[in-house]
């Protein structure tokens, strides 16, 4: 169905789908791992065990993340005391990274945690269907160049990047990306609390978080700012008092037509490397993944 210059529907937008399923999977990961390590804390830690002494910048090509970010997860192992960082003898400008204690121990269990956390996100697809998904979440995350340094199959940390979890998280990095570079004006949870009010308000808060895949109090403080920004108005529902409900003003619609062009090219350029059945199907997996209801 073509939608013209109007927004495409949240429900029909695989970047949509990619982050509630990213949602979705970080949930279970902490339901089920704990708060240490996180996802790229147990990729570096797999990274610097398969190395035993690394320079940093290597680890972080490694694993596919910022200098910034590699920094902060430096610090957070630093501060625990379980690496120890140091000058390269050979070379003054490299820092050299290692295990300050055994953590074979704490890594064994965060990948049987990370098995437990993919058997859980896969849930709602059959084996087959779970083995596509992986697939093409790969190929989209390997055709936008962002899988980062080649691993050999039986390394570490080859056996976290090549799990499903893992490259649904890099795909949603890229899906990050693309939008900061074609849509500045939006957060991605901000276009789907305007879009849903565009189709279907006015609606409630509550309402209109939850269509738009938003956690309740983090969906609130959003649309909190959208209405101090007059993107969206806010009125008593006739009869009771005490509910509100939102709508979309004449400055939000203009800027959410605006970033429309936008959230396309995001979206083309996400799934560019996979053919249009693939798009489709990658859609429709990811939603039922992201335990989205059928529309």
């Amino acid at each position: 169905m073509s939608f013209g210059g109007r927004p495409l529907p949240v429900e029909q937008a695989p970047g949509f789908a990619l982050r509630v399923a990213e949602q979705f999977r970080i949930a279970t990961w902490k339901s089920i791992v704990g708060d240490f390590p996180t996802t790229p804390q147990l990729a570096l830690l797999l990274a610097i065990s398969e190395s035993g002494s690394s320079h940093q910048q290597e680890l972080g090509d490694r694993i596919g993340v910022d200098k910034a970010t590699l920094t902060s997860l430096m610090v957070m192992l630093d501060e625990r005391g379980l690496i120890r960082r140091g000058t390269d003898p050979r070379d003054g400008r490299r820092r050299l990274v290692e295990f300050t204690v055994d953590l074979q121990h704490l890594i064994d269990g965060a990948m049987l945690g990370a098995a437990r956390v993919d058997e859980e996100l896969l849930r709602p697809l059959s084996e087959s269907e779970s083995d596509e998904v992986a697939e093409i979440w790969g190929a989209v995350a390997a055709g936008n160049e962002l899988e980062g340094t080649a691993l050999a199959s039986d390394s570490p940390d080859s056996k976290l990047q090549s799990t499903p979890g893992w490259r649904l998280r890099r795909v949603r990095q890229i899906h990050s990306r693309l939008w900061s570079a074609f849509v500045p004006a939006l957060t991605p949870p901000q276009y789907a609390a305007l879009d849903v009010l565009y189709y279907s308000g006015p609606l409630e808060v509550l309402a209109t978080a939850r269509l738009a895949g938003l956690e309740v109090s983090n969906g609130a403080r959003i649309l909190h700012r959208a209405a101090r920004k007059n993107l969206v108005s806010r009125s008593r529902v006739r009869g009771d008092a005490r509910r509100i409900q939102l709508e979309l003003t004449d400055e939000g619609r203009r800027v959410l037509l605006d970033a429309t062009a936008g959230v396309r090219l995001v979206q083309e350029t996400l799934m560019r490397p996979i053919p249009d059945a693939g798009a489709r199907r990658f859609h429709e997996l990811t939603a039922r993944v992201a335990r989205l209801d059928p529309q």
